[in-house]
């Protein structure tokens, strides 16, 4: 374990990010909740993402999430939930549709 002994706390860290399984399937219905801080955006997201790549968008479909690299301002205001409350509902939104659509 490292300890880091810095004092200034005007530092900030870049990426954080914590992880809740939706459920416990294997392939791409295995659906992580990620909280996330990134300098892409002002303040905290949240994302919903799945084992083999996909995003999932505000509307409820489900895309191809690019390199970070790549990603755009849009990219973030379609793939990135302002709570978990918005994340939840998109995915309960998604998973009334008769089957996963990719974009």
């Amino acid at each position: 374990m490292t300890t880091n002994t810095n004092t200034n706390f005007n530092e900030r860290i870049v990426s954080t990010r914590h992880e809740v399984a939706a459920t416990s399937e294997i392939g791409c219905d295995l659906v992580f909740f990620q909280c996330i801080e990134s300098p892409k955006y002002h303040g905290i997201k949240w994302a919903v993402r799945d084992q083999c790549g996909q995003v999932l968008s505000v509307s409820g479909g489900w895309e191809y999430e690019r390199p970070t690299s790549s990603r755009d301002d849009k990219f973030y205001e379609r793939c990135r939930f302002d709570s978990l409350e918005a994340a939840l509902a998109a995915y309960d939104m998604q998973s009334a549709k008769p089957a996963k659509e990719s974009a």
